[in-house]
């Protein structure tokens, strides 16, 4: 009998899930990354911690969904636990208490993404913090250990990453989101504040506009559709000034409709995620209570790190980057896909 397991598009054959080795000499490779990874932070005095995967409570994020799963005590009540999308409600609780710059190798987990050549249900992520930091700070920070890793690992200046030649040469490409904008769609930010506006700018380009779409949303369908895919592929990309009706934890710029944020891209492909950490409590709270609405129409809709507000009030001025470690591996090694490079099975037998 046939068992399958439907989420999403994707039906999956419960009864035949293969196992899918992994190329030893890419285990060799990738141990080598982390190595790299360890010794540029450790270098610098980073603080390395290692945090549970398992979480009774998560930061609300309305954009992901999460896998939920439970404790089973004898002869008590279940509890009920959340594998972690990231690590950074427990790194901030690290920060808080230590004053530390620190870094994490982890694995993390989004639920309800589509499988894809860049998309995986669990992946490594390199997550670190560096305090008395800016995110303009972190730009440097980043172009100096991917320098630092590629040499560490004998891999030249310029790669081949399918079709594309890329030149990992710094300083990186740097543009606002509004130059973007302007650039490719001819409109900047401080013309999208409007939502009403932002919807007629997304009917002349054609994109379908829902009842329902929020300026975020609407947002994403004009980045996603006109200027991510033009971006430059043949050098490292930062979009920095993200626009500030995207809520996030990160500090608004002042005097400006932009937050402190910023995203890497390199050969096309979203790389790593950047902010000025918010430290204001009230902000914060503000935060937790709008992304807790919109958990509330999520598959799960887990229990929320109510401490974490706390916490975040008292971390130092700091910055923190995500970086997709898988990623970056694929880019410097001209792997096509992001299969193969753990023993998942989940991709042999979908219909």
């Amino acid at each position: 009998m046939d068992i399958f397991l439907i989420t999403g598009e994707i039906k999956i054959n419960l009864c035949y899930i293969p196992y899918m080795p992994m190329d030893i000499q890419q285990f060799e490779n990738f141990s080598l990354l982390k190595q790299a990874v360890r010794q540029f932070f450790r270098n610098r005095n980073y603080l390395e911690v290692d945090t549970p995967l398992l979480a009774p409570f998560l930061i609300p994020e309305g954009a992901i969904e999460i896998f939920a799963t439970e404790f089973i005590r004898p002869g008590h009540a279940a509890v009920p636990l959340y594998l972690v999308p990231s690590p950074e409600l427990w790194m901030k609780r690290i920060i808080a208490d230590s004053g530390r710059s620190v870094f994490q190798i982890c694995r993390c987990f989004r639920n309800g993404e589509t499988l894809g050549r860049l998309h995986n249900m669990e992946f490594s992520m390199l997550e670190w913090y560096t305090v008395r930091a800016d995110y303009m700070d972190s730009i440097v920070h980043t172009e100096e250990l991917l320098t630092f890793i590629r040499r560490r690992l004998g891999v030249g200046t310029l790669t081949r990453f399918g079709d594309v030649t890329i030149n990992w040469e710094p300083p990186f490409l740097r543009v606002s989101m509004d130059k973007i904008f302007k650039d490719s769609l001819g409109f900047g930010l401080a013309e999208l504040d409007d939502l009403e506006d932002l919807r007629d700018r997304c009917r002349g380009k054609e994109i379908t506009v829902g009842p329902d779409d929020t300026w975020e949303q609407l947002f994403h369908k004009l980045f996603l559709s006109f200027v991510e895919p033009e971006l430059p592929r043949d050098k490292p990309v930062v979009l920095y000034d993200y626009p500030a009706g995207i809520p996030t934890l990160a500090k608004a710029k002042q005097g400006t409709p932009a937050a402190e944020r910023w995203e890497l891209y390199i050969g096309g492909i979203e790389l790593a995620n950047c902010f000025s950490e918010e430290t204001d409590k009230g902000k914060v709270l503000n935060f937790f209570d709008h992304e807790s609405e919109r958990k509330k129409r999520a598959v799960v809709s887990p229990q929320l790190d109510r401490e974490l507000p706390d916490y975040i009030s008292r971390l130092p001025e700091c910055s923190g980057v995500a970086l997709g470690m898988d990623r970056l591996f694929m880019l410097l090694y001209n792997i096509a896909q992001i299969q193969g490079l753990s023993f998942s099975p989940f991709y042999d037998r979908m219909d």
